[in-house]
């Protein structure tokens, strides 16, 4: 049977929820996750010297809830002005909607994060999941999504390429930077693609319906 892009889409996202279910299970625990997290995070403390992780510390911001927001509001004023009202408002949903959901999630699992001494970004909320990391699969995801929708097909592999690179970038960032353990970026990267799925068949349910809306005759 051959494999169609909705099926590829609902496999992934069932896969995607698997490992953010499995890796929120075993966080709570001592066990191989939990070692593997706190031998990284030992590690990198003593490996990074200072001018790298400035270096690292500017590039994350690319992943701050400000850039998000700001982000957001410039593509949702594009997208109106070419008057693309229902994926103005499926990009909006997705990235708001990430986050609130985000936040949500860390006030479940209320996980300490990693100690971070070196000053360059100091985070005083919970550790689990990272916010950074499901923020990046959804605000840099959906924009690929949005920016393939308006370009030849040519372009559509470049898009996603680089909007998959910065989104490692960012969330791999949070570990070398110890803000982060590594299990609370892959679980962020997850359920950020979890959620990315979600919208995107959401705009593609609400734009088929729209399209047969306007086609029927009057």
């Amino acid at each position: 049977m051959q494999l169609t892009k909705k099926h590829a889409s609902n496999l992934i996202f069932v896969a995607a929820l698997f490992i953010f279910i499995s890796i929120a299970s075993a966080i709570s625990g001592d066990n191989a996750l939990t070692q593997f997290d706190h031998t990284v995070s030992d590690a990198l403390q003593h490996a990074l010297p200072l001018d790298l992780l400035k270096i690292i510390a500017a590039f994350t911001h690319s992943g701050d809830g400000s850039t998000r927001t700001l982000l957001t509001i410039g593509v949702a004023l594009w997208l109106a002005q070419r008057y693309r009202y229902t994926l103005m408002l499926s990009w909006c949903g997705a990235v708001a909607g990430n986050g609130a959901l985000n936040r949500l999630l860390k006030l479940m699992f209320q996980r300490v994060r990693p100690p971070h001494e070196h000053g360059l970004i100091v985070e005083t909320d919970w550790s689990f999941p990272s916010g950074h990391a499901s923020g990046a699969m959804v605000a840099y995801g959906m924009l690929a999504f949005v920016l393939t929708r308006g370009v030849r097909p040519v372009w559509h592999a470049p898009i996603y390429c680089g909007a998959t690179l910065l989104i490692l970038a960012i969330g791999f960032s949070r570990v070398a930077l110890q803000v982060h353990y590594f299990s609370d970026v892959i679980a962020g990267f997850a359920i950020g693609a979890v959620w990315l799925i979600a919208c995107i068949q959401f705009y593609e349910w609400l734009n088929r319906k729209f399209q047969l809306k306007a086609a029927r005759p009057r």
